[in-house]
């Protein structure tokens, strides 16, 4: 409403002005070398606007006729890339459809509107649908750009990998990832490495590409690689090498438990007992785990009972607090028969975290090593199989057959949850 007020008054003071000007117009004399021009002030003014409004009009048509060529130029580049994306899209949806004649109609389209030489080769190949290594041979024979040839060894490698021949398709990759950096191409390589148990290559492959990888990831793999190859100098009977390769590995990374399970494993195939208890007790106190402390109960197959007590003495008095460490020395107190020790351990843990499912067992094994076989062992087995709050170990590390009660009430259905 203010607006519309604001130009009415604005149209009638121009109207006011008007009028006044033709009633006093007034006269106006221009003086020029020696001609004299008499007018009045309207005409002068009218005038001078009719002579801007041309001036700006002559300018108007002077820069469309400089600028001619140009919009002319960009109209047809514009028209041209409009038909380059629709023979794309074209391409694309051929491909999609698996219509090989019009993939190759809108291939032989784009290689005539396309400037760009990898656009065109890239566009002949995904057009002309290959097929075979002969065929791939053949364009790489004339192609040059390096996008064509990553889309051709691009196909060699997905023929090597459906034919699961393992060793070409990581020796493609090595020769793609040479000429493209890229993250997902060197994720799959490093697959490709696993898979073929190519453990020194990946080892060198991660020395040299370490920039590429994050801290967790190159941790992660340098893992996996000392840990197999530790394993294969098990399979050479290389036992020492092995043995520090395994120690050296848990120095450097102390979560990943895998190598100390296959540490004991090896002392105890091997029978070697000298530094196995103080890389344990080293070892337990970076990682108290469920999987370490089922480890260290296995020693029970190596060492004597009496050691082991002392052993798992030494542990508690290191880590007080530790659940883990009770879990040992009551399962090593019951080894040593030190029964009353054990039975403290096992009642202050169940008091404190509850009816575990290893706590259960190593009741049942008190009940069963005090009391003989009976309905009380019977039932703590059968609270630990149905306990939530902790691992079941495997085996449930307690061998069933000790118990000795394949005849006792009850014990059909507990095999039967076992098994």
């Amino acid at each position: 409403m203010i607006k519309s007020i604001s130009l009415l008054i604005l149209f009638l003071l121009m109207v006011v002005s008007g009028y006044w000007l033709a009633i006093n117009s007034g006269e106006l004399t221009i003086l020029i070398l020696d001609y004299q021009i008499k007018t009045n002030l309207v005409v002068a003014f009218l005038s001078l606007i009719m002579t801007i409004i041309t001036l700006f009009l002559i300018a108007w048509l002077f820069k469309g006729i400089i600028t001619l060529p140009s919009r002319i130029k960009g109209y047809l580049l514009e028209k041209k890339t409009l038909n380059l994306l629709a023979a794309q899209r074209g391409l694309i949806i051929a491909m999609y459809c698996e219509n090989e004649l019009d993939a190759r109609k809108f291939a032989s389209k784009i290689a005539k509107i396309a400037d760009d030489v990898a656009l065109k080769e890239v566009s002949e190949i995904l057009g002309y649908g290959i097929k075979t290594q002969e065929e791939v041979d053949s364009f790489k024979s004339r192609v040059t750009s390096k996008e064509a040839f990553y889309i051709l060894d691009s196909f060699l490698l997905k023929l090597a990998m459906a034919e699961e021949n393992w060793s070409k398709a990581k020796l493609i990759l090595e020769q793609i990832w040479a000429k493209f950096k890229d993250e997902k191409i060197m994720h799959t390589l490093v697959e490709l490495h696993i898979k073929l148990e190519s453990w020194a290559d990946l080892e060198e492959f991660l020395d040299n590409n370490i920039n590429k990888f994050s801290r967790s990831q190159a941790a992660a793999i340098r893992c996996i690689v000392r840990y197999n190859l530790a394993k294969e100098s098990l399979k050479e009977g290389e036992i020492a090498l092995a043995f520090e390769e395994l120690v050296n590995l848990l120095k450097t990374y102390p979560k990943f438990h895998y190598a100390f399970v296959l540490l004991v494993d090896l002392c105890i195939k091997h029978k070697i007992k000298g530094r196995i208890l103080n890389i344990a007790r080293n070892y337990f106190m970076r990682n108290q785990s469920a999987e370490i402390t089922i480890a260290i109960i296995k020693l029970a197959e190596l060492l004597p009972s009496d050691k082991l007590y002392e052993f798992a003495l030494k542990v508690n008095a290191e880590n007080e607090e530790s659940f883990e460490g009770k879990i040992i020395l009551a399962q090593f107190a019951l080894n040593a028969r030190m029964y009353d020790q054990a039975f403290r351990e096992i009642s202050n843990c169940c008091s404190i975290h509850g009816k575990t499912t290893r706590l259960c067992l190593l009741m049942a094994e008190f009940c069963q090593r005090t009391q003989g076989v009976n309905m009380e062992s019977i039932d703590w087995i059968k609270s630990a199989l149905t306990a939530t709050n902790d691992i079941i170990p495997q085996r449930l590390y307690l061998n069933i057959k000790t118990l000795e009660i394949s005849n006792k009430p009850g014990i059909d259905k507990v095999l039967e949850l076992l098994r």
